[in-house]
């Protein structure tokens, strides 16, 4: 499910800054206006200003991740990150990216993690969004 992961954030997880299972990880939702940058963009405060607004089910700062889980895939020789599905209802919204983020509760060092480009700009009204993690899980290595 992740396409593209920011430079900085790699490092963050390979360094422990950042612990999938144990640290609050949150998709936050952005416009279609946002410009991807994934090597200057380093902290959540580095993008929320591109964030939907906060209506209905969504809050300023997106959904919390949970029941997070790192397994092997002995089969396959490969590690992969999983998580519940995201179900969120919305007022009114148009977005284009889901920007995942460890949440340290200050934007300002909140860290980047990997972000989806739905590709084009999707609008919703009074709709329900539901981001379904596969069975490959949100993040898989191999």
């Amino acid at each position: 499910m992740i396409q593209v992961f920011y430079a900085r954030g790699k490092t963050a997880l390979i360094d422990s800054t950042i612990d999938l299972v144990n640290d609050t990880i949150k998709m936050g939702i952005l416009k279609d206006t946002y410009a991807v940058s994934t090597t200057s963009h380093q902290f959540w405060d580095d993008v929320s200003a591109y964030e939907i607004p906060a209506a209905g089910a969504y809050y300023s700062g997106g959904a919390t991740l949970t029941n997070m889980a790192i397994t092997t895939v002995i089969a396959d020789e490969e590690a992969k990150v999983d998580c519940d599905d995201i179900v969120l209802s919305f007022s009114a919204a148009s977005m284009q990216y889901l920007v995942f983020y460890k949440d340290t509760t200050q934007a300002t060092n909140s860290p980047l993690i990997a972000y989806v480009d739905l590709e084009t700009p999707v609008s919703y009204d009074s709709e329900v969004l539901s981001v379904l993690v596969n069975s490959d899980g949100l993040i898989r290595v191999g």
